[in-house]
């Protein structure tokens, strides 16, 4: 799993590889979660997301789009502070 970096993999649903820029990763309530950017914005706007990062029996990792939104409110809090003092650059 990458920690910081590009994580690129393929989307089943659109049939598409996918890329994001790893900008921090936490671990909340035993979960792994990645707060993740698109690394070619569009327009003036930065997007960012956070994954939820789960290992099925093998090796094999997924990820999956937080939709909760008390989880996404929590883990929104816990990365803004652990980016306190870091400056995201586009």
């Amino acid at each position: 799993m990458p920690e910081k970096g590009i994580l690129e993999f393929y989307d089943i649903e659109s049939g598409e590889n996918v890329r994001f820029e790893v900008v921090e990763q936490t671990t909340f309530n035993g979960e792994t979660f990645l707060l993740v950017t698109l690394p070619e914005p569009a327009g003036d706007e930065e997007n960012a997301f956070i994954l939820r990062v789960k290992q099925d029996n093998g090796e094999d990792l997924t990820y999956e789009t937080v939709d909760d939104e008390t989880l996404l409110a929590a883990l929104s809090d816990i990365f803004e502070e652990l980016l306190e003092d870091t400056e995201i650059q586009g």
